[in-house]
């Protein structure tokens, strides 16, 4: 019963972190005005299995506080 919580949780982080790299991946494509499949390439296997490995602390690290986004909203 415990293995399935943490295979359940495993995925759920799996999930979060491709949902991360996918946009990150169209956000460079536009960036740099190159297909999406050019990006993947230049990128390479290791390093997407990289970012997807540490994509939970860059979406830390991305995410903006809620007091700072609501005074934004205010100015």
């Amino acid at each position: 019963m415990v293995e399935q919580v943490i295979d359940a949780d495993r995925a759920t982080r799996l999930d979060d972190n491709l949902f991360f790299v996918c946009p990150l991946i169209e956000h460079i494509g536009r960036e740099t005005a190159n297909r999406r499949q050019d990006v993947v390439n230049a990128l390479g296997p290791s390093r997407i299995a990289r970012i997807i490995e540490f994509a939970t602390s860059f979406i830390a690290k991305t995410q903006t506080p809620s007091y700072i986004a609501s005074s934004k909203r205010l100015l």
